[in-house]
């Protein structure tokens, strides 16, 4: 309506008003490094911390799945663009405009979830979602069925990636919880680009129609395959992050140190 130059400016407004928000948080949070040791061993005991978790090493292996499969198609819109829609460019800004859409919508849901109980349900729903909804993109005959898969496939995933990143937080000692974090996003941004390269040269071949079905299908499985870990039954179904008592007082306890 009234050009690139006013959306980006939006966009940088919006990028203020997050940073004020972020200054009205409230809650302490301190990290502890041990100063005896480089920054490269302090960043690899984030990384054994992730390694050795019961519950956030399956967590991030499903969610490093979870990008490979489902959140790397964005180099595959042009493709779906061009056979669904009679402008190609401005079909795949669509089909991303309802991606953002979905995401927007379903994340301010998820955000008003307050039992954990209840976010290891959605978490568990919004994942099979997530695999579903690729395939229904890659099975959409019309504009209306690929918009209406792409919002489906924005709310599910920014869903799905927001309970498994509050979840890893809530997991991780406070003392070490950036750098499980820094672990965490670093597992997700490479592999998700990596794959994007990976998705678009297979369909170059194949198509993108059977990209999207069979990375779709796959995770399915995966999500379906990952409630027989007891951790993450547990997670899924009542909302435990904690083996144990012990494994519960052992966090309280790091998180008492590091204070």
């Amino acid at each position: 309506t009234v050009g690139p130059e006013y959306a980006f400016t939006l966009c940088t407004f919006m990028y203020l008003f997050s940073f004020l928000i972020t200054l009205s948080i409230k809650t302490v949070s301190v990290g502890q490094i041990d100063t005896n040791q480089s920054a490269t061993q302090n960043f690899f005991a984030g990384l054994m911390f992730v390694y050795r978790h019961p519950l956030i090493l399956p967590l991030v292996l499903t969610t490093l799945f979870h990008c490979c499969l489902t959140m790397s198609f964005e180099s595959l819109l042009p493709s779906v663009s061009e056979k669904l829609f009679t402008n190609g460019g401005a079909g795949a800004t669509y089909l991303m405009m309802a991606v953002g859409a979905g995401a927007l919508c379903l994340v301010l849901i998820t955000a008003n979830i307050k039992g954990m109980a209840t976010r290891g349900r959605f978490l568990l729903l919004a994942g099979l979602i997530s695999g579903l909804s690729p395939i229904f993109l890659g099975l959409s005959s019309n504009q209306y069925m690929a918009l209406a898969s792409c919002a489906l496939m924005g709310g599910a995933q920014a869903s799905y990636m927001a309970i498994a990143g509050a979840v890893v937080q809530e997991a991780a000692p406070d003392a070490i919880r950036g750098r499980v974090m820094s672990v965490y996003i670093w597992h997700m941004g490479s592999t998700m680009a990596a794959f994007n390269l990976i998705n678009a040269t297979i369909a170059d071949t194949v198509g993108f129609g059977l990209v999207l079905g069979i990375s779709g299908l796959v995770f399915v499985f995966i999500m379906l395959f990952s409630v027989k870990n007891k951790f993450l039954r547990n997670l899924y179904i009542h909302g435990t992050l904690y083996q144990n008592d012990n494994d519960r007082k052992n966090t309280v306890i790091a998180e008492t140190v590091s204070k």
